[in-house]
């Protein structure tokens, strides 16, 4: 396996080539199936006990020096301790806990007794333990995200100093439109900058800087992703091992990247030619979303072409091209808790559909009638309803298998034409949220590249690589839901919002943008975006939005960190002047000081003799309401009212025996 296939010296190679002045070889020399003794075992540590011989391979880089002895090139320590490690398995971890301090920690595991009233009863610490464990990985995982948070920024602000000081600070497009360089390339200027994780005994691969680090003679030696051609990994025999095959100097790849910059053109017409090998990949009874006919719905045949998929209405035979090199995104969702299977396209440029541009296209299949009802109640013995489930749960596991290999077809057809980019995701259901995006609360899942909404119309699809921040609102301590605005890359586009998002969500929110290297603010207010982008824009035409300080030399924070000193500015509010206000006063002079205490003397005086006079007035008052009237008086009174009464009586009879009829006069006989 190690053999080189290409470049060997043998008795045929002309004496005169073999070796010369500043070759370059690599000098290795191998042993194979060395037997181990049993007391070579018994010494030996980790698996190496367990095997009865081994295998090894020593290599050195050398360079032929003019004279003298040749020049060795690997600049590394070669003693054996420096060299070699130690693999320990499983089962050896455990061993190992088990015995010495472990089997102390297993005892105090046991518990400690102690007394209560109902009797005896065992305290456990591994409960605390646990948890004191869980708030330790906790406190880790926050420390390292927000150390990636800074360390995105800065590289975020670097980035766009140079963009500022090359367009003028138009912001960043899409399509990131800087030609690389070969600086570009350069993951790591120093030893120093290799991450912690990279070690001499296995393969590491730092996403951030794009490079992988491979275990060389106990060493971690990177590599840039961009020289590695392909990686293999070869049928296990007695070993397994992983191949990478790497690009050499004056390599071309313009026969790969041919077919992919000859598909970016304007306008493309479908080829509808029979394809070699196989037939048309076809999926059958399927509805279309936005529909061709004024609103109702569509259904026919989705077919998959050498440059495109073709949709035919079954009744009116209209049909909707879409091209491979148009699109950007391509989504299959399985039917797990929804009533559809669907697979999405999001499309780089819109497509007429009817009369309308549409940039996502769905083709979807009911699984389960939307109407159905699900409330009503049944009895769980029904032999009904089971079969019933049972032809439900084999409907959604038919639909599924034969979405999924249509896929599958596709993919196959389009890199088979040159379209390698066309590759199907699937929602990671896992990490899903509730949130906002439009008018009504819906289920967001996060993508390998998006972040999506395709149950529920419209659509909802944000391409992570074309958002350069993102910025949380309402992050209070009371709030349950919290707010995400997502700013692009290119500063015309107009920002969106997902509200109402749980705040139990935050922390695996956040994590997950570090992951897709994106960086984040939070703020406990709301800002009215279209101002803010255009407060941002002039401070990028200034020239100082990426700056630590601002046209007038004070400092400030660099590119989007603004947005915690806004939000922070804005919550403490006009608390913060009034302190400032009070702090900043002139120091009264000796003079002043002691005028201003006489009169706070006098003052002092006169408000006590103003209470004094205060408390003499209320006394009196009291006491006057206290006193009240004597008996005499009292019987004036009551006298008084009820000659008052009387009258009063009186003058009412008077009225009423004037306005009543006369009486008639009564006849006597005589």
């Amino acid at each position: 396996d190690f053999k080189d296939s290409v470049f060997v010296l043998t008795g045929k190679v002309d004496p005169s080539l073999r070796f010369k002045a500043n070759m370059v070889f690599n000098l290795a020399v191998g042993f194979q199936d060395v037997a181990l003794s049993e007391q070579e075992r018994s010494k030996a540590k980790g698996s190496i006990s367990q095997v009865p011989q081994f295998s090894m391979l020593l290599a050195d880089t050398v360079k032929i020096s003019a004279e003298g002895p040749a020049d060795v090139l690997t600049k590394a320590p070669k003693d054996w301790n420096d060299v070699s490690f130690t693999i320990k398995e499983e089962d050896e971890d455990e061993d190992e806990e088990g015995g010495g301090e472990g089997g102390e920690d297993e005892e105090d595991d046991e518990g400690v007794q102690v007394k209560t009233a109902a009797g005896k009863a065992t305290v456990l610490k591994s409960r605390l333990r646990e948890r004191s464990q869980m708030t330790e990985d906790q406190m880790e995982s926050k420390t390292k995200r927000a150390e990636k948070q800074q360390w995105l920024m800065d590289k975020m602000c670097e980035k766009g100093r140079k963009l500022t000081a090359k367009n003028g600070g138009t912001g960043m497009d899409d399509d990131d439109a800087v030609v690389a360089s070969a600086d570009d390339f350069e993951a790591y200027k120093s030893a120093e900058q290799f991450p912690y994780e990279a070690k001499g005994s296995a393969v590491h691969i730092d996403m951030e800087r794009e490079a992988v680090f491979l275990p060389i003679s106990g060493q971690p030696v990177p590599f840039h992703i961009s020289t590695v051609k392909n990686v293999t990994l070869p049928d296990p025999d007695k070993a397994t091992y992983l191949r990478l095959n790497f690009y050499t100097p004056g390599q071309t790849t313009g026969k790969e990247c041919a077919p992919q910059m000859a598909a970016i053109v304007n306008k493309h017409k479908l080829g509808t030619e029979k394809l070699k090998d196989m037939r048309v990949p076809r999926l059958a009874d399927i509805e279309m979303r936005p529909a061709l006919g004024g609103g109702r719905k569509s259904k026919g045949t989705l077919d998959a072409h050498t440059n495109g998929l073709r949709f035919t209405a079954g009744k009116t035979g209209e049909h909707v091209d879409m091209m491979y090199s148009n699109v950007k995104h391509a989504f299959f969702q399985p039917c797990q808790s929804e009533h559809i299977v669907l697979v999405h396209f999001h499309l780089k440029h819109p497509i007429m559909v009817g009369k309308k541009k549409c940039v996502d296209v769905q083709f979807i299949t009911e699984v389960v009638e939307a109407s159905e009802d699900v409330g009503a109640r049944g009895s769980v013995y029904d032999p009904d309803e089971i079969e019933s489930e049972q032809r439900e749960r084999k409907m959604r596991k038919a639909m599924n298998k034969k979405f999924q290999e249509y896929t599958v077809k596709v993919e196959e057809v389009a890199h088979k034409h040159g379209f390698e980019s066309l590759e199907f995701d699937i929602p990671y259901r896992d990490l899903a949220f509730q949130g906002t995006p439009h008018r009504e609360m819906v289920m967001l899942q996060p993508s390998v590249h998006c972040l999506v909404n395709l149950t529920e119309t419209p659509a909802f699809v944000i391409s992570m690589s074309t958002v350069e921040h993102v910025h949380f609102e309402r992050c209070t301590m009371g709030s349950r839901n919290f707010d995400m605005v997502y700013v692009f890359k290119n500063y015309e586009t107009a920002t969106r919002m997902v509200s109402a998002v749980d705040m139990k969500d935050l922390d695996d929110l956040q994590e997950w943008l570090t992951q897709q290297d994106i960086t984040y603010t939070m703020g406990t207010i709301n800002f009215n975006w279209k101002q803010m982008m255009e407060h941002a824009k002039d401070f990028m035409k200034d020239g100082v939005f990426w700056e630590e300080h601002d046209e007038d030399g004070e400092p400030k924070d660099p590119g989007w960190l603004f947005l915690n000193a806004e939000g922070a500015a804005d919550d403490d509010g006009d608390g913060e002047d009034d302190e400032d206000e009070e702090e900043y006063r002139a120091a009264p002079s000796a003079e002043e000081e002691s005028s201003d205490d006489d009169d706070d003397d006098d003052d002092d005086d006169d408000s006590f003799d103003d209470e004094d006079d205060d408390e003499d007035s209320y006394d009196e008052e009291e006491e006057g309401e206290a006193e009240g009237e004597d008996w005499g008086e009292l019987e004036a009174k009551a006298k008084a009212s009820d000659r008052a009464r009387d009258t009063y009586d009186d003058e009412e009879d008077k009225k009423m025996r004037k306005d009543a009829p006369p009486a008639k006069k009564s006849k006597t006989r005589r």
